[in-house]
């Protein structure tokens, strides 16, 4: 748990290593600090958790999530940080450790990319959650049309009317209509709209009424701005900050970050740290974490060379005290090697010389659905431009990119591309990646497409 507990060093750097695992330790558990029993919700004990047993996401951690604490978990790719999310939310369990819960604990979590029933409607989606409250309003629209076909009497009818009324679920569809209104989703134009063909803020924004109408005790949230407005992250914003709601986020939203939480936890090979403040703060604790880290490392290795040429001399047979002596030349190997750096990677590639023309519209016309997006629209884009596009929730942003990698045709008009123009597209979807195939062979297979006899690759 403690980035440096598992190392046997000697007299004044032994004293000095525990000091400094006590100080550390006791920011890794800072979410549950200052809080009684009856407050604490999620506890996390001694978890690990790794991939073919290679790739460590998280090792030995504790963590204890309090009533109201706001947490927001950050991390390099690939550090874990949706891992640990999903075994807060019981979408995973550790390998190792435990988890509990307390009774009746309510825990929802909205993924970077929800998934949801795709023939669904937006409202269908909201109440698709098995809980009591949607449970009850199913029940009253199955009575309800029961009735109709005089298939049950009203004593069923008034049973099912007590059970909405024990549970206020009479509100709930006004209230999901206000959470996305608030956050967005023109309700009326979409109401019939099956979720699959939602756009990619649009089904953002479902998924996160979905989360918000349940009233849930833990909100865990996995990039949540992706696709957000400004009035719609704003909104979301004043609802996580709910006194008696605990949230986990995780986002690269720095803004977002400092407004939403009062936590910071960083995941960082495999362990975890917990700073209380903002992302100033953290960033401070953080120089100050890896400067420690560093000492101590440099003087592991410094101890190493003497007992690396004590190795050397050793002959095979050796006894008991010397064998703790090897037990401590791996550790101090072990600590030493934590003053490597993460491996960088370079990738570059022949430069075209761009000419004069880049891209340029004329007269676009195009619109979906009686929905105008373009409109005479004539515009010039210069080399080294850096535009960014704004607008609504379905505006027409995405299609409008759309146009210009000429994925999308106009209903008039024209768009002029340079012949030297070669574009680099990411969208809200991301890649599909092949299966079987190495991140590294699918990049250099993509820039093979171009006259790239320039190139180099750089891998420390």
């Amino acid at each position: 748990m403690a980035f440096i507990g598992q190392l046997s060093l000697g007299g004044r750097q032994r004293k000095e290593l525990r000091s400094s695992s006590r100080r550390w330790k006791s920011r890794v558990r800072m979410a549950g600090e200052g809080a009684t029993a009856g407050s604490q919700l999620i506890w996390c004990e001694g978890i690990s958790k790794s991939y073919c047993g290679v790739r460590v996401q998280v090792e030995d951690a504790d963590i204890i999530l309090t009533k109201g604490s706001k947490l927001g978990v950050i991390g390099v790719n690939g550090a874990g940080k949706s891992t640990l999310l999903n075994i807060l939310a019981r979408k995973e369990i550790p390998d190792s450790g435990a988890v509990r819960y307390r009774k009746g604990l309510r825990v929802v979590i909205v993924d970077q990319d929800p998934q949801m029933d795709d023939d669904m409607t937006p409202m269908e989606c909201v109440f698709a959650a098995d809980n009591p409250t949607n449970r009850a309003i199913r029940d009253y629209e199955d009575v309800l049309a029961r009735l109709d076909k005089k298939q049950c009497g009203q004593e069923e009818l008034q049973r099912v009317m007590n059970n909405m009324d024990s549970l206020h679920a009479w509100d709930a569809e006004a209230n999901a209509r206000q959470i996305l209104s608030r956050l967005g989703l023109d309700f009326r134009s979409l109401r019939n709209r099956k979720f699959r063909l939602l756009s990619g803020g649009q089904q953002k924004r479902v998924a996160l009424a979905a989360a918000l109408v349940q009233n849930p005790d833990v909100l865990i949230l996995d990039e949540p701005t992706n696709h957000l407005d400004i009035d719609a992250i704003e909104f979301l914003e004043n609802a996580i900050r709910a006194p008696e709601l605990t949230v986990v986020l995780v986002t690269h939203d720095r803004y977002f970050l400092d407004r939403s939480c009062t936590d910071i936890m960083e995941l960082y090979r495999g362990n975890v740290y917990n700073h209380s403040g903002g992302y100033d703060k953290f960033l401070l604790n953080k120089a100050l974490r890896l400067k420690e880290e560093e000492h101590i490392a440099e003087v592991a290795l410094g101890r190493l060379r003497k007992e690396a040429e004590w190795m050397r001399r050793q002959p095979k047979a050796r006894s008991t005290k010397s064998k703790s002596r090897i037990d401590r030349f791996y550790s101090l190997q072990s600590m030493a090697k934590k003053r490597a750096r993460p491996a960088s990677v370079e990738l570059a590639s022949k430069v075209s010389r761009m000419g004069n023309k880049t891209l340029e519209f004329i007269d676009a016309d195009l619109a979906f659905d009686q929905r105008v997006i373009l409109k005479s629209f004539s515009y010039e884009f210069k080399r080294n431009d850096r535009i960014g596009i704004v607008g609504g929730n379905g505006v027409g942003k995405t299609t409008f990119l759309r146009v210009l990698m000429q994925l999308q045709n106009l209903d008039a008009g024209e768009v002029i591309i340079g012949e030297t123009v070669v574009f680099g597209y990411y969208n809200q979807a991301g890649v599909d990646f092949p299966p079987k195939v190495r991140v590294f062979d699918y990049v250099k297979d993509v820039s093979g497409n171009q006259e790239t006899g320039d190139e180099c690759v750089c891998l420390p």
